[in-house]
């Protein structure tokens, strides 16, 4: 790890302060306000360095040339409920539960003040009209009804087993895409942010689903079941199921791709929870609140039979002309504390080809054409 800053901007020493300091920030300066006062830590898009907030202190921010509309602020860990006073009017803000998260003021202020309890590792403001760049992740809530629901053991599975399937389909095809995860890694930091990076570079917008189960490993689904009971597991995917009620479903090889056994674990469950999800006695809580829903299509990395193919080679108009390997290789390399795994975005003639899609089930009928898991889907939302 880096070095990591420990900086406690009191309210009372920073408004008493006689002369002003311009910082000039290190990276993409053109692209936010140039802030006054403003530590280079906050400002250095790294992970790795951070502040942290003293009781009763808080973070001003001023603008050197303009007033300040929007704010993106990049926490250490979930903050929680936090504070924001713009101009002396009091905001309560973290209520989306969002790790990276960006803030728009009603009107244009002078002075932004940031109170919290959790550490940040970088903030940036925007000025009224400003053009707000890419890297700036604005993230909305998670679907309420999705027309895909991608469901991988843990962040970068969806890059390197999956392909294209998220670009192609979240931003080629403009289909409302959800991704929900079967482990969390907030014991291995800084993994949630590079799972949000890697999701926002190819074309996800809709908040992920993080469960409660910690990242182990297992060889073998009993292991597995061992640390992640069948019950709980399969509460958590027919919940998801029923709450979002997507037409497609994707998971991982039931052979655990290279043979991890949590792979395998999560992708025999799915197979069991898309009929648990339609019958309204199992899990009767979800099925009260979500009501029960009968997954038209699931489709399992690998799966040899009613197998497709899916085309990643084509270049997609809304990542500029590149193909989807090299938009998923863009995701992948966001997860850089796993690069020196030797993992792959797998393509044509690899053993683990994330083009490979065998339809497990369906209600719609057997795929003819080929090379498209919406094949027979009708309904979107």
């Amino acid at each position: 790890m880096k070095k990591t800053y420990k900086v406690v901007v009191g309210l009372v020493a920073v408004l008493l302060l006689a002369a002003v300091i311009y910082v000039v920030l290190p990276l993409f300066a053109k692209d936010s306000i140039q802030l006054v006062e403003i530590d280079p830590v906050l400002q250095d898009h790294d992970e790795q360095t951070w502040i942290s907030f003293a009781e009763d202190s808080g973070l001003i921010l001023r603008g050197q040339d303009g007033k300040i509309q929007s704010v993106y602020l990049v926490w250490k860990d979930l903050p929680g409920q936090w504070t924001l006073i713009a101009d002396g009017k009091k905001i309560t803000c973290g209520e989306h539960g969002f790790l990276h998260e960006y803030v728009k003021l009603e009107k244009p202020a002078d002075k932004v003040i940031i109170q919290a309890q959790t550490d940040l590792c970088d903030v940036y403001a925007f000025e009224e009209n400003a053009t707000i760049p890419d890297w700036v992740q604005i993230w909305q809530d998670p679907w309420e009804h999705a027309d895909m629901l991608v469901m991988p053991t843990h962040a970068d599975d969806e890059h390197i087993f999956f392909g294209a399937m998220m670009p192609y389909y979240a931003a080629e095809r403009g289909l409302k895409v959800q991704v929900a995860y079967f482990t969390h890694h907030w014991h291995q930091y800084p993994r949630e942010h590079e799972l949000l990076n890697g999701l926002w570079t190819v074309g996800i917008r809709a908040y992920p689903i993080i469960s409660e189960f910690k990242d182990e490993y297992a060889d073998t689904i009993p292991e597995a079941e061992a640390m992640y009971p069948l019950d709980d597991a399969l509460a958590y995917q027919v919940g998801l199921l029923r709450r979002f009620k997507p037409s497609v479903v994707v998971t991982h090889d039931l052979n655990g791709e290279y043979g991890h056994g949590v792979h395998k674990y999560n992708a025999y469950c799915m197979t069991q929870a898309v009929a648990l999800a339609a019958d309204a006695t199992a899990y009767p809580e979800t099925a009260e609140q979500y009501g029960v829903w009968d997954t038209p299509k699931l489709y399992l990395h690998l799966y040899p039979e009613n197998q497709i193919i899916m085309d990643w080679y084509k270049p997609m108009d809304a990542f500029d002309g590149r193909n989807g390997f090299d938009v998923a290789a863009e995701g992948y390399a966001k997860h850089v504390s796993q690069q020196a795994g030797g993992f792959i975005i797998y393509g044509k003639g690899t053993e683990y080809d994330s083009r490979k899609f065998g339809l497990y089930r369906s209600t719609v009928g057997p795929d003819v054409v080929g090379g498209d898991v919406f094949e027979n889907i009708t309904k979107f939302y």
